[in-house]
């Protein structure tokens, strides 16, 4: 038992012993293992459980570890117990149990014991009788081998399935059979002239008897036995028999393997240690005799042919011996001549040719004769060259040699010496000389030579001097060096790092290597070679890359204040990235990339600068020729323009000049096809036309003429003149003249140049002042003059002539620009002009017919420009339009858009036409260039069979130029439809989010249905705007853009109006709007359901308005996408 000892504490306390010295004093703990269990015993298996017992071990233990392997995972457990059943075992598998007693302190384990079995399963039972006795077994397997058979015995087998539990078993099925293999061994053969004793030995198992079978006489014969031996009789003598015996079973018919034995009756001869006797001995004539006259003919390193004369008397064959290899060899033949062949070369035989009787062991004297193989043949395996030595190795020749004859001739003299290895180093030779080496091998007599093996090379020459490459362009490079030392009869050159390695020879120190690929590394080797044409010295390389191509194509696409955007095509052949460089004669930069377009930033604006682009090798120096293209950055846009000067034909502005530089000042204004330019930062444009409404632009201009940053804006009205009023006078004249057609009159009136444009408050009052003199002095007259006529129609008269008076107010009224109206007060005023058919409401929405037609629209009435319109009337204001960038074309800025000014910001929208198949790519450039993020779309597809907007986003993913668009997420709705588009800059690999709002309720001919439902969609853009475009504008869009795209910005700015300012000014919005883009809100039914919205959304504030729904009864058309009828009003669209 072992004892295992803890220590507790090193030193406790010292303790004096009797001579007063002082000891330390150790405290132990110790604890001994537990003794080893004993008898481990298993009593009881099944297919799931094994119960295992044991007897304590001796001392003391505090209980037992039982542990148990070969599952799906290792087990254990603890007992008190001597005894444990361990459960839930898998049948069938081997398990080991180990059960280890285990002290106190739950750590200190004794010795285990442990078993190894497996658990029960369901098997098959093999029972098999027949033999000495019966035997079974199982097996879980479906096929079991038995052994151990008696052969020639008749056997059954049966097999039976038995269950888990060892005992249920199933029905068994048998069968019977011998087992027929029976194997003997025939221990001898005896033979006399005519007869052959047979003997063998009994086989193992059963048999019943044997069979005896011979051929080889003149007939077969057979007979049968129960002895294991048979003597065969009436043979032939000399001839040759083959013996057979068989053993075969009791049933007559099953036999086992035979045994046979085939040899000549005759003269007695050992065979394999069977003696086999013959009483006549027919070739004892013949011992004696010997060949004559033994001759060699022919001897070769491997071979020796023999000849000899045949012997007196008579002989069967020849027997030829020889000695002196690796191993004696011998062989028979029945001419007088043999070739002895595979002899070893150099080596001494000794040949023996002795002749031999028919009975193949009778034999003669032999006669012998010694001598070498002569002749050795070998290979050199090797010349290595250096420039002034030559390393000779060879194969050692197959035989025997004595040493190595080396020689070689070439030089100024011819050498030889000897050597006794298969390598030689044959030193002093000229570079680039031709020498012949020969090598013989000679045999120990120091005479027998073999052949020669020789060979003729040249010497390496030496290595070129000083390479050198002394130009480079894109396709070729120039090489030059000094010839070599010694002799060379041309150099090798050679170059890789094409499309394919290329070489060439030259008798020259020079080359130009043409046809090489630009930007690519290429390394030149030049070899100086030997008048063999193949030997060569060592090479000298050099590496480097040829020039890039220049790039081509080089084009600047867009240009802003501070940067400029350049792109070109790749040159051609490789290069490893561009070099951009900029200067504008003061300051330099440079950028390196490894695209083919780069935007240039930080630039100041308006000033010239010269972009060179450059293709650089990958060695990062080699550089192509350089692309240089000069171009200004757009001058800055001027500040705080303001009008200084108002007249009835000039105006006079005024401007702060713009940061960076500028050449002059360009002018353009409304109503003029010319412009003024100018370097001042003022000027007085005059011959204008008095009480005019007037746009005019301001435009800083680059030193090239042509480059123009972003126009400046301001509006402002010309003076009047007094002849306005007299023109009014007159009208109100023929008004009286002729009664009753006042109604024209005041149409005229509403439509003359003076009520065109909004008028400013004072003019307003100055006009009523006037017409209200005029009318006071028209009714005086016209009452004196009717009553010398008629004073019964006095009173229609004045009647008359104050309707004119009111018209005439009305009029100056409607000029006014905005009608707004307090939240408190719009019931009233709602119902008011809704009266009579929507009266008010109507007379409203035609003075605001002609509001905006007077600007400008250059751009898009240009010729190149007409195709991207989808209708011809609905062409965009040149003051309001948005410009996208240049990309070669001054058109490229073209799109039938304009910014529209929303509650917030004065381009807080942006109305589209809905895009056309030609201008799909502009409609996604604008997107990205104006940074959109929130996308409104107003209108289907295809309405009543006709085109209204090309589908111009993708199912997927589709490429529109340098902008490729992902749809990642469509969300279809009753209304409408959401859908989300990653959009990416393919130049850049920026990649933007824009959010799809489809709005698919809007009738063809008419509006919403309800207001609510236009509203509620309002809002869900609104929100997204909120959180993603308050710095970039909002696209919305039908199909020309102006009808439903108009109605939609205008519920918008409404619902502020209502919310932040509590007022309603519907006519003013409108106002607002057409300023900026013709036709918005087009239709009078639009212009209607405006006004619904507000007084529903003003309702449902106070809580008197339940369900938020306007009917759509008004039935009124909406000439979209067909010419108008001569009868109708012209507010409709016109085809392109």
């Amino acid at each position: 038992m072992l004892l295992i000892i803890y220590i507790e504490c090193m030193v406790n306390t010292m303790n004096n012993n009797d001579s007063g010295d002082l000891f330390p004093k150790y405290n132990f703990l110790a604890r001994t293992e537990p003794a080893v269990i004993r008898n481990l015993t298993v009593s009881e298996i099944t297919t799931s459980s094994v119960f295992l017992s044991w007897i304590e071990p001796l001392g003391n233990r505090s209980f037992y570890r039982v542990e148990w392997t070969g599952g799906s995972r290792d087990m254990n457990t603890t007992t008190n117990e001597t005894a444990f059943n361990v459960t839930e075992l898998t049948a069938g598998v081997k398990y080991t149990f180990k059960v280890t007693a285990v002290a106190g302190d739950n750590i200190t384990k004794g010795n285990s014991q442990e078993k190894a079995l497996f658990t029960s399963n369901s098997f098959y039972r093999v029972e098999w009788t027949g033999g000495s006795r019966d035997m079974n077994t199982t097996s879980n397997e479906t096929a079991f081998n038995v052994t151990e058979l008696t052969a020639g015995v008749k056997y059954t087998f049966r097999v039976t399935a038995v269950a888990g539990d060892e005992m249920t078993e199933g029905k068994n099925i048998s069968f019977s059979l011998f087992t027929r293999e029976m194997k003997f061994k025939l221990s001898g053969l005896y033979f006399l002239t005519a007869s052959c004793n047979i003997l063998w030995i009994e086989p193992l198992g059963n048999r019943s008897f044997y069979r005896v079978e011979w051929t080889g006489g003149s007939r077969d014969m057979n007979t049968t036995t129960n002895e294991t031996a048979f003597n065969v009789t009436e043979l032939t003598a000399g001839v040759k028999y083959t013996f057979k015996v068989t053993a075969v079973a009791g049933d007559n018919i099953t036999k086992g393997n035979s045994q046979e034995k085939a040899l000549f009756t005759g003269k007695p001869f050992h065979w394999n240690g069977l003696n086999i006797f013959s009483e006549v001995e027919p070739y004892n004539d013949y011992v004696n005799i010997f060949i004559r006259n033994l001759t060699v003919f022919e001897i070769t390193t491997s071979s020796v042919f023999l000849s000899w004369i045949e012997p007196l008397g008579n002989s069967s064959f020849y027997r030829v011996e020889w000695t002196g290899g690796s191993r004696d060899m011998n062989t028979t033949s029945n001419e007088t001549a043999f070739n002895v062949t595979e002899l070893t070369a150099g080596v001494k035989y000794t040949f023996r040719v002795t002749a031999v009787a028919g009975d193949e062991m009778t034999e003669g004297k032999n006669i012998s004769v010694s001598l070498f193989t002569s002749k050795m043949k070998f290979k050199l395996s090797g010349l290595y060259f250096l420039t002034a030595s030559c390393n000779i190795l060879w194969i050692e020749p197959l035989g025997n040699r004595s040493f190595y004859r080396v020689e070689w001739t070439g030089g100024s003299r011819d050498m030889n010496t000897t050597t006794n290895e298969t390598a030689f180093n044959v030193t002093e030779l000229t570079a680039g000389v031709k020498y012949t080496f020969k090598v013989t091998a000679v045999a120990g007599d120091n005479i027998t030579k073999g052949n020669s093996q020789e060979k003729a090379l040249f010497t390496k020459p030496e290595v070129i001097r000083n390479l050198t490459v002394s130009e480079i362009t894109t396709s070729s490079v120039f090489l030059s060096w000094i010839e070599p030392l010694g002799n060379s009869s041309f150099y090798r050159v050679d170059w890789t790092g094409g499309s394919r390695d290329m070489n060439t020879t030259s008798n020259e120190t020079a080359f130009n290597v043409t046809e090489l690929t630009a930007g690519v590394k290429y390394t030149f080797r030049v070899t100086a070679v030997a008048g063999d044409e193949m030997t060569e010295g060592k090479n000298i390389s050099v590496s480097l890359f040829t020039k890039p191509a220049v790039i081509r194509n080089l084009t600047v696409s867009e240009i802003t204040t501070s940067s400029v955007f350049l792109s070109w095509i790749e040159p051609l052949g490789n290069r490893s990235f561009y070099r951009v460089e900029w200067t504008d004669g003061n300051i330099s930069g440079s950028q390196n990339t490894t695209e083919t377009s780069v935007n240039v930033t930080a630039l100041t604006a308006g000033v010239q600068y010269n972009f060179t682009v450059t293709a650089v090798a990958g060695d990062n120096t080699t550089v192509g020729q350089s692309k240089t293209v000069s171009k200004y950055t757009k001058p800055a846009v001027v500040r705080n323009l303001s009008v200084s000067e108002i007249t009835t034909s000039s105006v006079s502005l005024n401007w702060t000049q713009p940061e960076g530089n500028i050449s002059f000042y360009r002018v353009n204004w409304t109503g003029s096809n010319i412009s003024r330019n100018t370097t001042e930062t003022f000027i007085t444009i005059i011959r204008l036309t008095a009480g005019m409404q007037y746009n005019f632009t301001v435009t800083a201009v680059a030193g090239d003429s042509t480059t123009e940053g972003e126009g400046s804006q301001t509006t402002t009205l010309t003076s009047m003149l007094f002849s306005n009023l007299i023109i009014r006078y007159r009208v109100i004249k023929g008004i009286m003249k002729v009664f009753g057609v006042y109604h024209k009159a005041s149409s005229y009136l509403f439509f003359s140049s003076f009520f065109s444009v909004a008028v400013i408050g004072v003019a307003v009052g100055v006009t009523i002042g006037v017409f209200a003199i005029l009318f006071i002095i028209t009714v005086g007259l016209i009452i004196y003059w009717r009553s010398r006529l008629d004073p019964l129609n006095d009173a229609a008269l004045l009647l008359g002539v104050t309707h004119v008076f009111v018209l005439m107010l009305v009029s100056c009224v409607s000029m006014s620009r905005s009608v707004p109206v307090r939240v408190e007060d719009y019931e009233a005023y709602y119902k008011r002009q809704k009266a009579d058919s929507n009266c008010g409401f109507a007379e409203e929405f035609e003075d605001l017919k002609p509001v905006g037609k007077a600007q400008a629209k250059i751009s898009a009435e240009a010729t190149e420009n007409k195709p991207k319109n989808r209708y011809n009337n609905v062409l965009p204001y040149d003051s309001s339009r948005v410009k996208l960038s240049i990309h070669g074309s001054p058109f490229d800025d073209y799109i039938n858009s304009n910014y529209i000014p929303g509650y917030n910001s004065r381009k807080e929208f942006i109305a589209a036409q809905g895009p056309l198949p030609i201008t799909v790519n502009e409609f996604w450039r604008m997107i990205w260039e104006k940074n959109v993020q929130t996308l409104v779309m107003l209108t289907r597809c295809n309405e009543q069979g006709r085109v209204k907007c090309e589908k111009y986003w993708p199912s997927e993913t589709k490429h529109f130029q340098n902008i490729t668009v992902t749809t990642t997420s469509e969300i279809p709705l009753e209304d409408w439809t959401i859908r989300d588009f990653d959009v990416k800059n393919v130049r850049t690999a920026e990649t933007r989010s824009v959010r799809h709002f489809h709005f698919t309720a809007w009738p063809d001919h008419g509006v919403p249905e309800t207001t609510e439902l236009l509203i509620n969609f309002r809002h869900l853009v609104r929100e997204h705007m909120d959180q993603y475009s308050r710095h970039s504008p909002t696209v919305v869009h039908c199909s020309a853009g102006v009808g439903r795209t108009g109605t939609f910005i205008a519920i918008d700015r409404l619902i502020f109006q209502i919310e932040r300012d509590s007022m309603v000014d519907v006519y003013g919005t409108i106002h607002d709007l057409r300023m900026h883009r013709p036709l918005m809100v087009q239709t009078e039914d639009q212009y209607l359901f405006l006004n619904q919205c507000a007084i529903d959304i003003i309702r449902s504030r106070t809580g008197t308005n339940v369900d938020l729904i306007y009917q759509n009864t008004a039935a009124l058309s909406i000439y979209e996408n067909v010419e108008p009828r001569k009868d109708t009003a012209k507010n409709g669209y016109h085809n392109t």
